[in-house]
């Protein structure tokens, strides 16, 4: 149910995430990937800003209720947990209710706080771009536009259209 949520990521979680799946999918696998992350990217664009986060859109990257990307996901995908399933049942039935949430662990949530914002300061202090945008379609705009791994080398913005979180 959390990879039907959208997810914050640096440019360098994006680029890494597109890394690791073109190493580790087939030809016709990644083609399929890739058609999911642009569709799913287009939704997105398509949706009204209030609806993004409430979408309940699945993941581009979730093939078979599986992370086909798992060992090169996000800060956030990693530190995203739940002690409560039932909880997230409810809230995966009712997206819009901001007043529902789930149970966590509250050494884990403050670790990532933490190891988040230790990684965006690292990135910005290194000169790179260290916005947070939404995951998939930083995806899509990576794939589109080859100058946006450039810009993110060369420390600026590297993507324009992707969604900001």
């Amino acid at each position: 149910m959390c990879c039907h949520l959208r997810v914050a990521a640096t440019p360098a979680e994006v680029f890494g995430l597109l890394d690791y799946l073109v190493k580790k999918l087939s030809a016709a696998q990644w083609q399929a990937m890739r058609e999911r992350i642009e569709g799913t990217a287009a939704t997105l664009h398509a949706l009204p800003a209030d609806s993004l986060l409430v979408s309940n859109i699945p993941c581009p990257v979730l093939e078979e209720g599986r992370c086909a990307g798992y060992a090169g996901r996000p800060l956030n995908c990693r530190a995203y947990h739940s002690l409560d399933l039932s909880a997230c049942e409810r809230s995966f039935a009712r997206p819009g209710d901001m007043s529902l949430g789930h149970p966590q662990d509250a050494a884990v949530a403050r670790v990532n706080e933490g190891l988040q914002r230790g990684f965006i300061d690292a990135q910005a202090g290194a000169g790179f771009d260290a916005a947070q945008y939404e995951l998939v379609t930083a995806l899509a705009e990576a794939l589109a536009d080859p100058g946006a791994r450039g810009r993110f080398d060369g420390g600026a913005r590297a993507f324009q259209r992707a969604l900001r979180l």
